[in-house]
């Protein structure tokens, strides 16, 4: 990431560097946090449930294949989760 910004590569995330995985993070955080707070006004589950949804993210990285399957997935699961939450 030296010297400009940084392009983003399936192969990156694939390979699980830590340049691939903040970039993910970079990209959507703010409106996982927003999305899941709309749902659920404790700001400490709001945290637990989009760090949970990185987490699981990553250790199924493999089955991505693009920017978009991974935004679709953390958005989905995110809602997925508040909507479980609130159940309980």
């Amino acid at each position: 990431m030296s010297g400009g910004a940084y392009e983003f590569s399936i192969e990156d995330f694939y390979n699980n560097t830590e340049v691939a995985r903040l970039y993910i993070i970079r990209q959507h955080v703010k409106e996982l946090m927003i999305l899941a707070a709309t749902t659920i006004s404790d700001g400490n589950e709001v945290e637990q449930i989009v760090n949970d949804v990185y987490m699981e993210l990553f250790k199924h990285r493999k089955e991505f294949h693009s920017q978009s399957a991974i935004k679709d997935f953390l958005y989905r699961k995110v809602k997925e989760e508040c909507e479980a939450f609130l159940k309980k």
